[in-house]
């Protein structure tokens, strides 16, 4: 079945409108329907996709989103409540697992990756770097599918990056060859890596938005 025939089925179960377009009002339908399985109340402010007021967040991804530029927080917050609602649909959970990183901590990722390791930028030219990126696993409890079951947290990712364009990020995962990098979200800023400018700018304003 096809992605949007997949949306649709899930809308149907959960008495949401069956248009394939899995947006606030499904992802508000569905976190009622797993509150009602769980007999645990829903939030009231899913459908309005912000990190307070009991937000259905785990403490790891508030923990990343408290590290970010303030002015990218919502964007991502809206992001998240909208995958999570989509990964909960394959029986999974979807946590933010990296946000802001110094340089120091950049070189380190750059140095694993230059040794054949996961795709990172060199320090200065990550836009984690600034705030404004983050790194997403899938989790089914405490496995951490991105190592233990690569094929569903591929399927995963996929169905959770749908989202990313209406909430105005861009997905790593649709670059091609060993840039592909389908845990990592950013604001889309019109160029896939800061320039001097960007750098120029967060030294003076400490912020690139």
């Amino acid at each position: 079945m096809s992605l949007v025939g997949d949306i649709k089925t899930i809308q149907r179960a959960v008495g949401a409108t069956a248009d394939g377009v899995f947006g606030p009002r499904t992802a508000r339908k569905v976190l009622e329907h797993l509150a009602r399985l769980s007999m645990v109340e829903p939030p009231q402010d899913a459908e309005a996709g912000r990190q307070d007021g009991g937000a259905p967040l785990d403490e790891r991804t508030r923990r990343i989103l408290d590290t970010l530029d303030s002015k990218a927080v919502e964007q991502f917050t809206e992001f998240l409540l909208l995958a999570k609602a989509t990964a909960a649909t394959y029986g999974c959970d979807y946590v933010a697992i990296s946000g802001t990183r110094s340089w120091d901590e950049q070189s380190e990722l750059y140095r694993t990756y230059q040794s054949g390791g996961p795709k990172a930028a060199p320090p200065g030219y990550s836009w984690h770097n600034f705030g404004t990126a983050i790194d997403c696993g899938v989790f089914r409890g405490k496995a951490y599918l991105d190592d233990s079951d690569a094929e569903t947290a591929s399927r995963v990712h996929a169905a959770c990056a749908a989202h990313a364009q209406r909430c105005g990020l861009a997905w790593g995962g649709a670059w091609k060859g060993r840039s592909c990098d389908p845990p990592h979200y950013q604001i889309q800023m019109g160029r896939a890596a800061p320039t001097a400018t960007d750098r120029a700018k967060y030294k003076q304003e400490g912020t690139v938005l």
